[in-house]
């Protein structure tokens, strides 16, 4: 007599509802697929900190020389040429590897660091994902700004 077939299929506000949802999701995947930036600059703040660590141990020992030898995707800290025993703060080994979104693209060589601290008389300037970042070790003083 009266009756009808039950309706199927979702209510407008069902609909809004998940599209709001996929909406944050697709934002939040996006912000952190797109934020290489950030994860550059915190490298290049680990990267002058570990610098910092290695002047400290030149200026405290005469006994050793100290370097860093730097890759595009890692660098070791050197003690007389070799691995060094001493880590990088932080670090389980004297090796850091580099994040897989970070790569140093420019100054991969070594990094002599004198009794003094300093790197002798030429800047030493490395270049992180073309440009984003850069760590400048400065001739003469060592300065890690």
């Amino acid at each position: 007599m009266g009756l009808s077939a039950p309706k199927s299929g979702f209510t407008v506000i069902e609909i809004v509802a998940v599209m709001a949802v996929m909406a944050v999701v697709l934002l939040v995947v996006i912000s952190r697929a797109t934020d290489v930036h950030a994860d550059v600059h915190a490298e290049a703040q680990i990267i002058k900190s570990h610098i910092r660590h290695a002047q400290t141990l030149a200026m405290a020992s005469n006994a050793y020389s100290w370097s860093i030898t730097f890759g595009s995707q890692s660098y070791t800290l050197n003690r007389n040429g070799a691995p060094s025993p001493v880590r990088f703060p932080g670090e389980s080994t004297a090796t850091r590897a580099l994040p897989a979104r970070v790569m140093i693209t420019s100054g991969a060589g070594t990094l002599n660091i004198g009794p003094d601290g300093s790197p002798g008389n030429a800047d030493h300037v490395l270049v992180l994902n073309n440009g984003i970042a850069s760590v400048t070790v400065t001739r003469q003083t060592g300065l890690v700004p």
